[in-house]
């Protein structure tokens, strides 16, 4: 059995539980996780999981198919062979996160009941197999080799985003994100856009970035600083410091709103202000499951602490973790290997 039909057996499985005759997905990741399809994510794209076990893509001709063998293809440029199948179920999950309301619209009929199913669809991407965590560590040294070729000083913050994410092409990747580059009082902004703005030789940058390999995305945070002041290497020794308690208490069983609240409580002793959680789940798309409850062996997030002070600046350190059943594994190195302080 390929790794495609033991994916699809899983979802069939969780489809008999809900009482769901087919699923329908048009997400580039999910149509990737089920079938191997590797599309851009403008184009066109359905795909049909019966109970049965059948599975249907119906493609764009403009999409490179031809090798596919995982999935019964349908080239078209319409959905009405589309709503022909679905007219031959009665109950059927849809991923509400991949549909526009146009596109749903255009689907319906009054034969069939759809069912909201986007959390049913992405429940068996939350634990990655073995050739899943290789391609995501994969993604992490091309990140990382990026990383550390850059040296910031001298070049604006939009030249050193630019570098970083040639880093990836260069290595056989794309970005998964756009890049973060703020430095100096602007990094005390948790999300921020890369501008025109020169990074001065003391300045501390905060570069979060991740590549893409093979459809599955890294996301690391990095800081830069050559000679940081008394004030700044407080709070890039403070944040070192949370995050490693929060990588400690990781494991199965850990629950990620105790994880949460965990990080609080330690931003609280510190007398810091919590302005995001302590991270997210990591695979094929930069945010996934899982989005709360119980952690389990297998699933990789984030751990990403940041302490932000408006008018003075801020830090950042993200890293990537396995959750073990006794313990978590961090995938990227050590944070202190290229950050320059």
């Amino acid at each position: 059995m390929n790794i495609f039909n033991k994916r699809v057996n899983e979802l069939r499985s969780l489809m008999s539980e809900a009482g769901l005759d087919a699923i329908l997905t048009p997400s580039v990741n999910n149509v990737f996780y089920y079938t191997g399809l590797k599309m851009l994510s403008g184009d066109f794209a359905f795909t049909l999981i019966s109970k049965s076990g059948n599975v249907d893509l119906f493609v764009s001709p403009l999409v490179n198919y031809l090798s596919l063998k995982t999935a019964k293809v349908h080239p078209t440029t319409d959905t009405k062979d589309l709503k022909k199948l679905l007219e031959k179920h009665k109950k059927i999950g849809f991923d509400e996160f991949g549909f526009s309301v146009h596109k749903f619209k255009s689907l319906k009929t009054k034969s069939v009941r759809f069912f909201p199913a986007g959390d049913l669809m992405r429940r068996p991407r939350e634990i990655k197999d073995q050739s899943e965590i290789n391609t995501i560590k994969k993604a992490i040294k091309i990140t990382e080799s990026s990383l550390k070729s850059v040296r910031p000083a001298g070049k604006t913050e939009f030249q050193l985003a630019e570098e970083v994410e040639c880093g990836f092409r260069k290595r056989g990747a794309l970005n998964a994100f756009e890049t973060i580059v703020s430095a100096g009082k602007r990094s005390s902004f948790v999300h921020y856009k890369p501008q025109n703005k020169k990074i001065h030789k003391n300045d501390v940058v905060l570069v979060d970035s991740g590549a893409k390999f093979n459809e599955y995305c890294a996301d690391i945070t990095r800081m830069f600083c050559s000679k940081p002041d008394k004030k700044q290497k407080i709070i890039l020794e403070d944040v070192l410091e949370i995050q490693k308690a929060l990588i400690d208490y990781i494991r199965e069983g850990v629950n990620m709103k105790n994880i949460n609240n965990y990080y609080k409580k330690l931003l609280d002793k510190k007398r810091y202000q919590m302005l995001h959680s302590f991270g997210h789940g990591l695979g094929l798309g930069v945010h996934e499951g899982p989005f709360g409850g119980e952690l389990k062996s297998g699933m990789i997030i984030t751990v990403e602490p940041g302490i932000y002070i408006k008018g003075f600046g801020g830090c950042r350190i993200e890293d990537d973790i396995l959750v073990k059943k006794d313990k978590s594994q961090t995938l990227s190195s050590a944070s202190r290997s290229y950050m320059n302080f």
